[in-house]
């Protein structure tokens, strides 16, 4: 991602740091159970998550009161 992300991007539209922004944002997006945690601290309940396709994607769930 960090090497061809930006430079398809660039190929593709002409502007290669619109998706080196895309590739920085996906590295600094918190993972796995650090998500959850934070989840967890903002007031979600029965927080789990999904992963697909091998890690490359992942669903993360809760529930969260309207109170």
């Amino acid at each position: 991602m960090r090497l061809v992300t930006p430079g398809i991007g660039k190929l593709i539209s002409k502007n290669r740091e619109a998706y080196q922004y895309l590739n920085d944002s996906v590295q600094k997006f918190p993972e796995g159970n650090d998500f959850i945690t934070i989840m967890n601290e903002v007031g979600y309940t029965a927080t789990y998550l999904i992963t697909l396709t091998g890690g490359i994607c992942t669903i993360y769930c809760g529930s969260k009161s309207n109170n």
